[in-house]
This record gives structure tokens, sequence and C-alpha cells, in this order.
């Protein structure tokens, strides 16, 4: 019985595909990508509309026995039998009539295969760069076949004009408050999801768990290892004030003699070029652990210093 079950469901599923692609195969997305109200209304409509259709091809298929699915259809589900493709193809019909407004923006969930972020495979990620970090907040793969929706010509329907306008203002936001002077072309998970939880800023509840994984998983090996070097000896090493203060000195030292970094600045970007740096070695260090120190180096100065 279970063998036929799932005979059946995948057998289905194919037919589906093969009547209408996604827009049959896909079910309601519990999570859907972030474009917007328009968008996420008309969404809602579709699969309201397109669900009586579902339905009826499935049970059609599932009232007729299993031996004579065999013979009516291939194992990618192409009807073999005259009477199959006749009712293929006026359920291939029914779905054109019904829905070929269904593109742009709005048929992206029905390939989810291909549009629907792999939070998994990006959780692998040392870093992400602008595209990928806003592109993977609202839901969506990066691809470069997004941007050039994106930046295509004169737009029409409401619900495309609108995930523009949404993504665009992500874009905008993301870029404020981790890049406002163009320095950056990447950016570490810590900072990303810091700043979203400071500012509790919209994105996919899948982006959001995959930046906490991410962050938990660094801190888990930062744990670990300073658990390891600590039973490396008899007596734990402390680090004292003094030792604490003095590689503060020599770290702004070399900020500022080897990047410019000025102290009296409201904003640099030094700390994260340091950050990137340490990155590309394999070593993770926040930026606002690098601020720390390079303001604690920066109490010592001379009360006459200024930059060069």
């Amino acid at each position: 019985m279970i063998d036929e079950l799932k005979f059946r469901a995948s057998l289905n599923f194919m037919i589906l595909r093969c009547i209408g692609g996604g827009l049959l195969a896909t079910l309601k997305p519990t999570d859907p990508f972030l474009l917007g109200g328009t968008y996420l209304r008309r969404s809602d409509r579709i699969f309201t509309d397109i669900e009586p259709l579902r339905k009826q091809a499935v049970n059609k298929l599932n009232s007729v026995g299993v031996e004579d699915l065999k013979v009516g259809f291939s194992e990618l589900g192409q009807p073999q039998t005259e009477a199959w493709k006749k009712w293929v193809y006026e359920k291939r019909q029914e779905v054109k009539e019904q829905f070929s407004y269904v593109q742009g923006w709005l048929g992206l969930q029905f390939v989810p295969e291909k549009y629907v972020a792999n939070y998994d495979y990006w959780a692998k990620a040392g870093f992400f760069t602008m595209e990928e970090a806003v592109w993977l907040s609202l839901g969506l793969e990066p691809l470069t076949e997004l941007d050039k929706m994106l930046n295509a010509g004169s737009l029409k329907r409401a619900e495309d004009i609108d995930a523009c306008e949404t993504v665009r203002a992500q874009f905008k936001l993301f870029k404020r408050a981790l890049d406002p002077y163009g320095f950056e072309s990447k950016f570490q998970v810590r900072d990303v999801l810091n700043w979203i939880n400071q500012v509790d800023l919209d994105v996919h509840s899948g982006y959001r768990n995959m930046l906490q994984r991410m962050v938990d998983r660094v801190s888990k090996d930062e744990a670990n290892t300073e658990t390891i070097e600590s039973q490396g000896s008899d007596k734990p090493e402390r680090f004292e004030g003094r030792e604490k203060v003095s590689l503060a000195k020599l770290l702004l030292a070399m900020a500022i003699t080897e990047y410019g970094y000025d102290p009296t600045a409201r904003r640099s970007p030094i700390p994260r070029e340091m950050q990137d740096i340490a990155a590309s070695l394999g070593l993770e260090v926040s930026q606002d652990t690098i601020r720390h120190y390079l303001q604690l180096g920066a109490r010592h100065l001379p009360s006459d210093w200024k930059p060069d």
C-alpha cells in the first residue's frame, strides 16, 4: 500500500507538471517571497483559483487503477494513449486560458527548484556580496536574471511595479546600513544579523534562521577552541589589563600608519577593511571588537595629536 501511494504521488506530480508546469505542481508556500503587498495578494489569489483545477486533476488520476496509469503515462508523466492525450490537452488549455497572466515576478514561485533560496547551501558561505545578501533576504536565489528583471524597462502590472519597488527599497536599506560609502565588496554574517535584529528588518524567516545558525556555529567553534587551548596548559593564560592596552596601542598605531585610520572621525571604513583582511586569512573578528580596541588605543594618544 505504501509503495502504491508513493508511486501515485510521484506520477501525479510528473503528470501535473506535464499539464501546467509549476502552476499545478507547486503548492502554496508557507513563507512566500517578500515582494510587496500587491504581489502577495495576487499570489494568494492565484493559488486560490488554481487549487480546484489541481484537485480535479488529482482526483481523476486517483480514480484510475495503478496498472492503467502505467499504461496511460510514461514515468515522466507524458500521456501514451489517445484518451489520456486528449485529457492532458484539454487540461493544458484550461491552464493557459485562466493563468496566462502568471509571468514576471509572479511566475518565479512556480519554478521553486530554481528561484527559492537554498539556505542550506548558502549557510556554508564565509561572507555575502551585496546582491547575495539582499536577494536571499527576500527568499530568492541571487541570480543575475533577477538583476535584469529589476532593471527592465517600463512595467505595467501592479504586482511587478510593487515587487521592483520593494526590492530596490531593500537594496537601499542594506547599502545605507552596511556599505554607506561604497567601500565594501563582502559582508560578514554577524554584522548582517546584528543590524537586521537591531532595526527589526522584515526579511524572509529562512534567511534570519540561516544567519543565526551560521553565527551560532562560529561561536561554538570559538568556544571549543578556547576550551582546547585552556586545557593545553596547567594554568590558563590571563589577558591582563596592561597587555590589553599595549595590544590596543599597537593595533591603533598600525591602523593609523598603514591604513590612514583617523580616530577622530565619526565614521571610518578602516575597521571593515581590517575585518576583511582577517577574514581573508580565515580569521573571524567582528567590527565591534576592532572598533573597541582602536578606541581603547586612541585614549592613550597624546592630547595634541592630530592626523597628518
